[in-house]
C-alpha cells in the first residue's frame, strides 16, 4: 500500500478493505485483543496513504462497526463493515459518475489533471451518450498519469490532446470547464496530484468553472495533516548522482474551496459551503483519534 503511488484513491480504499477483512476474517483473538490488533492494522493502512480520506473513513466505520455489541463478534462487524463500505463506494461512485457526466455537452472542452477513475468514467459515460467533446489531459509528472488517461480516453473514443503540465494555461482559456478528481475534501479544501493548484487559480482567472468529484467517503473531518504532503522518492524525478542536488517530489497540493465550483458528490453539485457544514458534523472514534492528531 506505501508503496503505491499510481493508483487511484478508490482503488486503493478498496484494496485496503480487503486487507480488513482478511485479516478480520483470519482472526482467533478474544474481542479485547482484537479490537487492539484492528486498530493497530487500520493504523499502518492510514499511515501507508495518508492523502487518502476513503481509507481514513474505511478505518473508521470498520473500528466503529467492531465496538458495537451486537450478536455479532467484532471480527464478525468488521467484515461485514468492510463489505458494507465497499458495496456503498461502489453506488456512490455511480451516482457521481451520472451527475458528471450529464454536465458534458456537445461540443465542450475539458481540463482534467493527473488519472481520477471516476473522471474517466464519467467521461466515458457522456461518451456512451453519443456526445462529442474534447479532453485536455496533462502529462501529470513525475508518474505520468494522465498519459495513461489519455490513452485510456482515446481508446473510449474520446477525443484527447495531451500536454506538458507547464502548458495546459495556454489551453484553459479555450476549456468549457475543469474537471479533477480528489484523494480527499478536507476542511480547508480539495487535496488532488501536485499541479491541481495551479490549475484551479488560472481556471478562475479565466472563469473557468472547477468540479471537483468526490463521494462522501473523501470527507476528512479536519484541516489537511502535513503528511497528505510528505515528499516522495526523488528518483522519480531525476536519477542524477549529484548528493547536492536537493529534489523535493510533492505528491499532493491543496486548492482552497475559493476556487471551485462545485464538489460532486452522491448527493448532488454541492456549493462548498454545505461542504464545509458537512465536514464540521463529523467526528472520529475515540479509538483512532491519536492515530487522527498523529496523522
Amino acid at each position: 500500500m506505501r508503496l503505491d503511488n499510481t493508483s487511484g484513491a478508490i482503488i486503493l480504499t478498496i484494496n485496503a478493505a480487503k486487507i480488513l477483512e482478511r485479516f478480520s476474517r483470519s482472526s482467533r483473538l478474544p474481542s479485547n485483543q482484537f479490537l487492539r490488533q484492528l486498530v493497530a492494522v487500520s493504523e499502518q493502512l492510514i499511515h501507508s496513504q495518508p492523502a487518502m480520506a476513503g481509507i481514513f473513513n474505511l478505518a473508521h466505520t470498520v473500528v466503529k462497526a467492531a465496538c458495537k455489541n451486537h450478536a455479532l463478534t467484532p471480527a464478525e462487524e468488521a467484515v461485514r463493515a468492510s463489505q458494507d463500505f465497499v458495496k456503498g463506494l461502489k453506488v456512490s461512485l455511480q451516482a457521481v459518475t451520472e451527475l458528471t457526466a450529464s454536465l458534458v455537452k456537445n461540443g465542450s472542452v475539458i481540463v482534467t489533471h493527473s488519472f481520477s477513475s471516476t473522471v474517466l468514467r464519467a467521461l466515458m459515460l457522456a461518451r456512451s451518450h453519443g456526445r462529442i467533446f474534447r479532453v485536455i489531459c496533462t502529462e501529470s509528472r513525475p508518474m505520468l498519469e494522465g498519459v495513461a488517461l489519455a490513452r485510456k480516453l482515446a481508446s473510449a473514443r474520446i477525443s484527447a490532446t495531451l500536454v506538458v503540465d507547464a502548458a495546459v494555461f495556454f489551453h484553459l482559456p479555450s476549456a468549457d470547464m475543469v474537471i479533477i478528481g480528489a484523494d480527499a475534501v478536507c476542511r480547508d479544501g480539495i487535496v488532488n496530484k501536485v499541479g491541481t493548484l495551479g490549475i484551479a487559480q488560472c481556471a478562475r482567472s479565466n472563469k473557468v468553472p472547477v468540479y471537483a468529484l468526490a463521494s462522501s467517503d473523501k470527507l476528512f473531518p479536519a484541516p489537511a495533516p502535513a503528511a497528505m504532503f510528505g515528499a516522495t522518492a526523488k528518483a522519480e524525478i531525476s536519477r542524477t548522482g549529484a548528493q547536492q542536488i536537493a529534489v523535493p517530489n510533492i505528491l499532493f497540493d491543496l486548492t482552497p474551496f475559493s476556487l471551485v465550483h462545485r464538489v460532486i458528490t452522491e448527493r448532488g453539485l454541492e456549493r462548498t459551503a454545505a461542504i464545509r457544514s458537512r465536514l464540521r458534523a463529523l467526528r472520529i472514534h475515540p479509538l483512532l483519534r491519536s492515530t487522527f492528531v498523529r496523522s
